[in-house]
């Protein structure tokens, strides 16, 4: 018996040396100082070299709904060091973030509304080119898909360009083909790779079949009929003029090599070197998912075309179908609880079996107004931080409050009138829709602005000033920010709490209400900034702000670099969670 106490005294020993070994390395994963920015950082992230193609990637419909549910949940099970950081408050940063707290352009992300003001007339576009199908025809019909409950075909128009037609499904008009118009427009100003999806009113006289167009897969391929057409045609709903209303979404570039993955890297991309569970801008596409109840945001929505740009080819990645979205399922309007729930949300079966069914879902209650062209989508019930896709998103879980606020931030930029601009471009027929998605998207905004700017010291767009004006010497640097929750209208901060350091320690405490920072003194203070020494030479800001109640935010800390050119420059800036 002794021995045997011994042994499970030395298991329990090693299991707890196991512990603490876990934490610290999961710990030592998300603390210390982030890096500076020496140089400033460039804009776009090389991530474009030449590398071999890929080979294609085949993704199931069912096998994606079971790794996403079941597979990748059980896999994150087992995951400590991620377990250990939960426990402690510190998740891990996302991978790709610069000194500045943003990330660079790339062949995933490049920023658009968050570098410059996007215009009315940009919006509408979106990602389109001028000319989008030639409507006069004829169109050739070279590829065909007759089953299913969202049938289409692709054509090439007398130009030689191809695109993917899709329709709405038979009972929902303008619903899917609206859907996808807004929210290509929606993700493209927000930065992501998009298709051009051209919404098209067109004559079927003007379809032809191409010799060599067939149906049916594999050896069940045959040569395609006017049948084959009727099939297609006899499900998709006509305008009163005989017309029908479709999505041409023009080919991509390239060659299609499957879609990308939320979790890992594509191992025969060599430029595809960080995990995708830790890119900013697929974390933080939950956010933008849950403004426009995008819940089919999974792998098979996605795409990886490989290209030929600037001499170079490379894998760039792609958002695809946004046919689901707006509350439109694509085939007809979305369940209730999509963006509520998971379709299997084993937390919600377990809530409802405690209760003994007594607990009542909110989404049962919510009515939805029945106009042409909308589905299953409004602002009154959307609380941000709970929003639900269909499936469990390894990315999406792996967001931190850091993330949510650059994607918040986004969000915000896109104004009412931009939003209109969106909504619009799905030409409605009934007024009513565009008017209802334009009050619920502009309501979803604000509430994710307010969620996520609460979570974290919502202060922005740094700038370093140097008031010349009084001649030299008279006045020094001054910090300017842009308080974010009072431009859009949120809440108004009472003053900012400024803390100053340098190599010596505290140069200064204050408080002001003003969105600026007298750094004269602090820059005297340093003294000479010929020193080789980097650390000699650097200012630390720290801002908490301070509401009407008296609350406080969390910490926010700019560090700033004096050159021996007397140029004072921000190189780094972390959030405080």
């Amino acid at each position: 018996m002794r021995r045997a106490a011994s042994a499970s005294t030395r298991w329990l020993q090693a299991a707890a040396l196991l512990l603490v070994v876990a934490t610290a390395i999961a710990l030592a994963g998300c603390g210390g100082k982030p890096r500076i920015a020496l140089a400033p950082v460039p804009q776009q992230d090389d991530d474009r070299y030449d590398v071999p193609e890929p080979a294609e990637v085949v993704r199931k419909d069912v096998y994606d709904i079971l790794d996403y549910t079941v597979f990748k949940p059980v896999q994150s099970l087992f995951d400590v060091p991620r377990g250990m950081r939960r426990l402690a408050g510190k998740p891990k940063p996302a991978l790709n973030v610069t000194p500045l707290d943003e990330i660079q352009d790339s062949t995933w992300w490049e920023n658009r509304i968050g570098a410059r003001n996007i215009t009315v007339e940009e919006m509408r576009r979106g990602p389109n080119a001028p000319l989008g199908p030639d409507l006069d025809g004829p169109w050739m019909v070279v590829r065909a898909k007759t089953q299913g409950v969202t049938p289409g075909f692709t054509i090439e128009d007398p130009r030689g360009d191809r695109f993917v037609i899709k329709f709405d499904p038979f009972d929902y008009p303008e619903l899917a083909t609206g859907a996808e118009a807004i929210c290509t427009r929606l993700f493209w100003a927000l930065g992501y790779h998009v298709p051009q999806n051209y919404l098209v009113n067109f004559d079927p006289a003007i379809l032809e079949i191409a010799e060599d167009a067939r149906v049916g897969s594999g050896k069940k391929k045959r040569g395609m009929t006017r049948e084959d057409m009727q099939v297609i045609l006899d499900k998709v709903p006509r305008s009163a003029d005989g017309t029908l209303r479709a999505i041409a979404s023009r080919l991509l570039s390239g060659k299609p090599i499957g879609p990308f993955s939320f979790l890992g890297t594509r191992k025969d991309d060599l430029n595809d070197v960080i995990q995708h569970e830790h890119r900013r801008e697929l974390r933080a596409y939950r956010v933008f998912c849950s403004w426009v109840n995008h819940n089919d945001s999974r792998e098979i929505n996605t795409l990886d075309m490989y290209v030929e740009e600037v001499g170079r080819h490379f894998v760039k990645h792609y958002l695809i179908d946004f046919g689901a979205t707006l509350g439109s399922r694509s085939y007809n309007n979305n369940l209730r609880s999509e963006g509520y729930e998971y379709i299997i949300d084993f937390g919600v079966w377990a809530k409802s079996f405690l209760t003994l069914g007594l607990w009542t879902r909110p989404w049962t209650q919510i009515e939805y107004p029945e106009v042409r062209g909308l589905g299953r989508f409004e602002a009154e019930h959307f609380v941000p931080e709970e929003w639900r896709p269909d499936y469990p998103n390894p990315a999406f879980s792996r967001m931190n409050r850091r993330d949510a606020f650059w994607a918040a931030k986004l969000v915000m930029k896109v104004d009412d009138d931009l939003v209109r601009a969106a909504v619009e471009s799905a030409e409605f027929s009934d007024p009513r829709a565009t008017s209802l998605l334009v009050e619920a998207l502009i309501e979803r905004r604000d509430r994710i602005g307010r969620e996520w700017f609460s979570s974290i010291n919502p202060l922005d767009e740094f700038e370093v000033k140097w008031d010349r004006s009084a001649g030299p010497s008279t006045k020094g640097p001054t910090l300017l920010f842009a308080d974010l929750a009072e431009r859009y209208g949120l809440w108004e901060h009472e003053r900012y709490q400024i803390k100053i350091r340098g190599p010596r320690g505290q140069i200064a405490k204050f408080d002001t209400s003003r969105a600026e920072v007298d750094l004269t003194d602090a820059v005297r203070a340093l003294g000479s900034p010929s020193t080789d020494h980097i650390e000699k030479r650097l200012l630390t800001v720290s801002i908490r702000s301070i509401d009407l109640d008296g609350d406080s935010s969390p910490n926010l800390e700019l560090t700033l670099l004096l050159h021996a050119s007397g140029e004072l420059r921000i190189v780094r800036i972390e959030r405080g969670l």
